[in-house]
């Protein structure tokens, strides 16, 4: 193979798994772009799953082991079942804080916040705060 070529391949791949970790592309949307690209094809899904944000060789190898996917596995060799299975596990889009959600992407993004209740602790009065900062986050709270 040329040595530009092989070059070009390893770029591609590069560009994949960055798409991956900066959460503008889904899993779902790379093991699409694999069945006409034999580039994305051919790259492991250890180093897919590795490029998703929070999931590590660890992570990626468990998750593998679970889907009953060889160490060495490759893109094109999953079966039906499989993909299915990655797709309906991991598949989904992750937004990083600081990413642009509709910048890389034109198809919505489902974004879970939880807020907290800031008037949760004004009605205990000082007195009857325990002292050792129990559920106030405060380890080292000076007693009275």
């Amino acid at each position: 193979m040329e040595p530009h070529r092989i070059r070009d391949q390893r770029m591609q791949r590069a560009e994949v798994e960055d798409r991956l970790k900066r959460g503008s592309t889904s899993l779902s949307q790379v093991l699409q772009e694999a069945q006409a690209d034999g580039v994305i094809s051919g790259m492991r899904v250890s180093t897919l799953l590795e490029s998703l944000p929070g999931i590590g060789k660890a992570g990626a190898r468990q998750i593998m082991d679970k889907l009953g996917i060889a160490e060495s596995g490759l893109v094109r060799e999953l079966s039906v079942g499989q993909r299915a299975a990655l797709e309906n596990e991991y598949g989904r889009l992750t937004v990083l804080a600081g990413s642009t959600p509709g910048r890389d992407q034109d198809h919505e993004v489902e974004v879970e916040v939880e807020v907290e209740d800031e008037d949760e602790d004004e009605d205990i009065a000082p007195e009857e705060m325990p002292y050792n900062g129990e559920g106030y986050g405060i380890e080292d709270w000076d007693r009275p």
